[in-house]
């Protein structure tokens, strides 16, 4: 299992008060709707946001390793499947519950390999992996949607010995944000990097706090962004994509979370991919210890100006005996990719949307 503590939170997206911030530090929950107590999950399909549609499902070509659980998704803490869906319901109006997720062979490793960003084409997948001894960036390419993905390959533009991971590829598909504690200047941070993609020359980012950063999430319209900073969220805005990024100083709130780690946000800025960190209640935990897990959960709102609600389980995908972490979505909505150390190491899972 990896080291989770100094690059697990995640980024969310939200600014200020045009993303629905709040400002009391004190309580970094203030400002969220009414939620249950901390921990607690609803289920997938209560109270379901109905997200913009968006096209057909990407006919990727499906991983030659299924979860062992053949068949239907056995019932987890999360509750039962939802009913599926109309065919032909796009996507992004579906509830967040999937088919069983598979193991995508062609990218894992006998390393970790974990936190998986997509590009705005679905052509290009960038992910975290040790499997050179280190921390870094690598990348796997396919010619069309439903073509193999290449062997992947270190981004060698990137990587200096020092850890490089937690990357988003922005919303034009041509730039990268990553955390790396690289040394400039003589001073050592965990901070943001932004570099061309996928050619390289990172350069410390104006979206780097005070803190230690931990992943950087930005808006669809790239006016917008959140960094996960110490397990806290931190919003920054600009009125234009063209101008430098203002330092993140909103801190966003996340009702109900334990320890949340935002991975991904939906297009229209409702819907907050985070890890959660659950008790196992003494049961055998990763490994086979009686220790703590991390599952895959979402947090909504009713619109990108507002504070988010209540948390929510995501269906189908979650091993209760195992960390699941780092989703993301493809930008149809109809894939969900995420890590797992259910088979021992870190590995990358995708599971279809129902």
């Amino acid at each position: 299992m990896r080291l989770i503590d100094a690059f697990r939170c995640g980024l969310l997206f939200g600014a200020m008060a045009t993303f629905g911030c709040a400002f009391d530090k004190s309580n970094p929950l203030a400002g969220g709707a009414a939620s249950p107590a901390p921990g607690a999950l609803v289920p997938p399909d209560a109270g379901r946001v109905v997200m913009p549609s968006g096209p057909a499902d990407d006919p990727a070509r499906p991983p030659t390793t299924p979860v062992a659980d053949a068949g239907a998704p056995a019932p987890t803490p999360d509750g039962p499947p939802t009913a599926v869906p109309p065919p032909g319901t796009p996507c992004w109006d579906r509830p967040y519950d999937f088919e069983r997720p598979e193991r995508l062979d062609d990218l894992s490793s006998p390393e970790d390999d974990a936190e998986p960003t997509l590009s705005p084409d679905g052509l290009r997948l960038v992910f975290a992996s040790t499997r050179s001894g280190n921390w870094d960036l690598w990348l796997a390419e396919r010619a069309t949607a439903d073509g193999p993905w290449s062997a992947p390959r270190v981004l060698a533009g990137y990587a200096t010995g020092a850890t490089e991971r937690a990357p988003t590829i922005a919303p034009d598909g041509a730039h990268i944000y990553f955390v790396s504690d690289r040394v400039e200047g003589g001073v050592q941070a965990v901070d943001v990097w932004v570099a061309p993609f996928p050619t390289g020359n990172p350069t410390r980012s104006l979206l780097s706090t005070p803190k230690n950063d931990e992943r950087v999430l930005v808006a669809s319209d790239d006016r917008g962004a959140l960094v996960a900073a110490e397990k806290k969220l931190y919003a920054s805005a600009r009125s234009d994509a063209s101008l430098p990024w203002p330092t993140p100083v909103a801190q966003v709130a996340m009702p109900g979370c334990s320890e949340c780690s935002p991975s991904a946000l939906s297009p229209d800025g409702k819907t907050l991919v985070v890890s959660r960190k659950v008790s196992t209640g003494g049961g055998p935990g990763p490994g086979g210890a009686n220790e703590d897990h991390r599952d895959l959960a979402i947090l909504t709102r009713a619109d990108a100006t507002s504070a988010f609600g209540a948390l929510r389980a995501i269906g189908g995908v979650n091993d209760p005996a195992a960390d699941d972490q780092d989703g993301t979505l493809s930008a149809d909505g109809c894939w969900l990719y995420f890590s797992s150390d259910r088979a021992g190491n870190d590995d990358l899972y995708r599971a279809r949307r129902r």
